[in-house]
């Protein structure tokens, strides 16, 4: 267990050492972005899915925005506010976010492509390069049932179970209508790791959640739904998203990602080889950074 417990923790600090190299952000002004929404209250499972289905994913996304951050762990205490980002997202293919704490000059970067992970400090001129990410992060989460799969349908706001991602994912799960809209829910065995689902009568993901009895629970929450486009073909795109884990009184972590001028963008070329004057670090060397600060 103590072992299982490092690896979260190490995976934490990776993250927060990633998304915000510890810098202050600025504001940014707001486009108009048209808002639709149809409403769907009484569906059965199979017309919930086949009507979700219809919907089409925006091919590539980019926005600007703010980050905050809130890490509590027995080693370290990390309370961030209002870091600016710039987010690119291409749904199946890339994400990339960048630290802009001035706007125009970016402090750090995170690419995911090609199953490969690269961070970039530009201040410190530091890379980490993770290829075979699929495979590495599963070690990193030896936990039954939770695949590093999941994590990329948490950014991309899409409905997951355990082997797979998407509207067919749907089809393993069991569904029962809620004041709310609709649940969808899985369970390894009974009291083993669950995930439930929860979608409003938009049909639109708002709340996700993995429980894993004795080690903690990953919340990931969506608000704000928007369309870029007028009709109402695209399935539309959350401009908050909120990833909270409790792993008991000595593990919490949050990242808040608060998203504005959002706009369809251009295919995007994923650059995951790092500079050459850029020195290689380890995970054991951002541990070192993180405790440091």
């Amino acid at each position: 267990m103590k072992q299982r417990n490092n690896h979260l923790s190490t995976t934490t600090l990776l993250l927060c050492w990633s998304l915000l190299l510890l810098l202050s952000g600025c504001g940014s002004s707001r486009k108009a972005i048209q808002q639709i929404a149809g409403h769907y209250p009484h569906l059965t499972k199979s017309q919930f899915i086949e009507v979700y289905s219809q919907k089409q994913e925006y091919p590539s996304v980019a926005a600007r925005g703010r980050v905050s951050l809130n890490i509590d762990l027995p080693e370290k205490q990390i309370q961030l506010n209002g870091i600016g980002i710039r987010w690119y997202q291409a749904p199946g293919k890339g994400f990339e976010l960048s630290i802009r704490p001035i706007g125009f000059m970016e402090a750090g970067r995170l690419t995911v492509a090609d199953d490969t992970v690269l961070a970039l400090d530009r201040l410190n001129k530091y890379y980490l390069l993770q290829e075979e990410a699929h495979r590495k992060l599963s070690s990193y989460l030896p936990i039954p049932g939770i695949d590093p799969m999941i994590l990329q349908a948490v950014i991309e706001n899409k409905p997951f179970n355990f082997v797979e991602i998407g509207a067919t994912a749907l089809r393993r799960m069991e569904m029962k209508q809620t004041e709310e809209g609709y649940l969808f829910s899985s369970q390894l065995r009974p009291g083993g790791n669950q995930i439930k689902l929860l979608f409003d009568t938009a049909l639109n993901l708002y709340t996700a959640t993995i429980t894993v009895p004795g080690e903690g629970e990953l919340q990931a929450t969506y608000d704000r739904f928007t369309h870029l486009r007028m009709g109402g073909e695209m399935r539309p795109l959350p401009t908050l998203i909120q990833l909270e884990f409790r792993g008991g009184p000595e593990r919490y972590g949050l990242i808040r990602f608060d998203l504005q001028d959002m706009e369809e963008s251009k295919a995007r070329t994923w650059e995951t080889t790092p500079p050459a004057q850029y020195q290689r670090i380890s995970l054991q060397d951002i541990y070192k950074i993180i405790q440091s600060l």
